[in-house]
């Protein structure tokens, strides 16, 4: 029996294995010691971040005026008082 150390993320219920220990370890039955931190504010950066990821890219901004957007929806309380 042998041992091999290497450290990864479980994202997904995935384990992803190192490439460099694939060939070693295709077709082969293991078995798997986890040792985890249970800092769950970690774990929380992590779920958010990877929705983050997801969104990267998706609004752009370069003809967003800020300006001329308050000014629209302040526009709607000059009536008011």
């Amino acid at each position: 029996m042998q041992a091999i150390e290497f450290e990864t993320d479980v994202l997904s219920n995935v384990i992803k294995i190192p490439q460099n220990y694939q060939k070693q370890l295709k077709n082969k039955h293991i078995k798997i010691l986890a040792v985890y931190s249970h800092d769950i504010s970690n774990n929380e950066k992590m779920k958010k971040w990877n929705k983050l990821k997801k969104t990267l890219g998706t609004f752009d901004i370069r003809d967003f005026d800020p300006v001329e957007w308050q000014r629209k929806e302040r526009a709607e309380w000059d009536g008011r008082i």
